[in-house]
């Protein structure tokens, strides 16, 4: 069924033009860091010499992923946090700290656990004297 009464003329507006864009331009876009990267990723992996494409298949990341990470390009989220921290074998915490600063707390912590427990000495000699 036609509509006879119709005009030929067709009324667009400004929103009807995208310009090649599907998205909003006004909207932010996620994951993007707000402010400095504050998570030592990068760091963690070299000091591990682990490579990006074996974070891809540890961690189950797209490369991009992987690589916008890496960069800092990606803010990271509680689950990257995590998925990051079981590929790098390392506690989640530890990432928000530099390796050797994390590798300092473990090993205060391990002779601190070898005080407590009165067995070897830090020297590696056994611990004749009553603490």
């Amino acid at each position: 069924m036609t509509n006879t009464s119709a005009s030929d003329f067709v009324r667009t507006f400004g929103n009807d033009y995208a310009d090649g864009f599907s998205h909003n331009r006004n909207m932010a876009r996620r994951g993007i860091p707000k402010g400095p990267v504050n998570w030592f990723l990068r760091e963690w992996m070299d000091h591990l010499g682990v490579r990006q494409k074996d974070m891809v298949v540890r961690a189950g990341w797209s490369k991009a992923t992987a690589s916008q990470l890496y960069t800092g390009v990606q803010d990271y989220s509680p689950k990257i946090v995590n998925e990051a921290a079981t590929a790098l074998n390392i506690a989640q915490h530890e990432l928000l700290m530099r390796p050797e600063q994390a590798m300092a707390l473990r090993r205060f912590r391990q002779d601190a656990l070898r005080i407590v427990e009165g067995g070897r000495g830090l020297d590696g000699e056994e611990n004749a004297e009553a603490i």
